[in-house]
């Protein structure tokens, strides 16, 4: 059995999950003029380091290109996680193209374009497919089955190798009734942010502008928005763990706020402005 990756423009795929201590085979196939696929070209073999476990080689193990065509399965289990690391506000969760075997899955990124991954599974099974890890706000699925409900969740690294928890399910229904229907050509385009924006507010920041210097700072950090705030936006500073280590709640309309932070540790924080039009994250450097 092979395992797909999804299709894509891209010119590489980052496999997880592989086996260790395993020859793998891959093959490639591309799109002609005509609108129809090539061939798959012959295996070029590659192997993974390490042992392996019980000298077996599942290339269900392989991985998948955040779509089902290569997704790997797992039993939910994660020893990665870090309780400091807050999971994203589940009604952030979003989908669009929803077909007979195919969907875009959405995630807020209330930290900046940091690595994110998503699982997802049939209701009612116990394994998990996971997508691969990645700083871009979607994943594209494909080869799920017709007529099926399917629940999602993602999750979040804060920091190098701290993971937040999954969050809770959110759930989409394919369409239609043929398990085998498959797509392979004219696929849907995923929605832009400007267009979640309009469908769901948490992804709206209608062209939030935030400039911060100096940077980095040690004493005092400027705020610049492009926007004026007003009484009740919230600022914040957040550590590499997406723990808030500040919080200023704005008193009266400013588009230039200043900000103590002599009592801040040295290191890298992001700080997130949240208004009435959206949310506009930055990263700085405490000196």
């Amino acid at each position: 059995s092979w395992t797909e990756t999804d299709v894509s423009t891209s010119y590489y795929r980052f496999l997880a999950n592989l086996s260790a201590g395993t020859t793998y085979e891959f093959q490639n196939r591309q799109t002609c003029s005509d609108g129809t696929w090539s061939s798959y070209s012959s295996s070029v073999e590659f192997t993974t380091t390490g042992v392996a476990v019980g000298g077996g080689d599942d290339p269900n193990d392989e991985n998948r290109g955040g779509e089902d065509d290569g997704a790997t399965t797992d039993d939910g289990g994660d020893n990665t996680t870090d309780a400091n690391c807050s999971p994203v506000d589940i009604s952030g969760l979003f989908t669009s193209s929803v077909g007979n075997s195919n969907a875009y899955i959405y995630t807020p990124q209330p930290l900046g374009a940091i690595n994110n991954q998503f699982r997802y599974r049939p209701v009612g099974t116990n394994n998990w497919a996971t997508t691969d890890i990645s700083t871009v706000y979607y994943r594209y699925l494909s080869s799920l089955s017709a007529g099926t409900q399917y629940e999602f969740q993602t999750r979040q690294e804060c920091a190098t190798d701290s993971w937040s928890a999954y969050t809770d399910s959110e759930y989409f229904t394919t369409t239609g009734s043929n398990a085998n229907s498959k797509v392979t050509a004219n696929l849907p385009k995923p929605l832009s942010l400007t267009e979640l924006g309009q469908v769901n507010p948490i992804y709206n920041n209608r062209g939030l502008t935030l400039e911060l210097f100096p940077n980095p700072a040690i004493n005092r950090l400027n705020l610049n928005l492009n926007t004026e705030l007003n009484r009740g936006d919230q600022i914040r500073v957040m550590d590499q763990m997406g723990r808030v280590v500040q919080q200023v709640n704005v008193a009266e309309g400013n588009d230039r706020i200043e900000l103590n932070i002599s009592d801040l540790l040295s290191g890298v924080y992001m700080l997130q402005v949240q208004t009435k039009s959206g949310v506009v994250v930055k990263k700085f450097i405490k000196g």
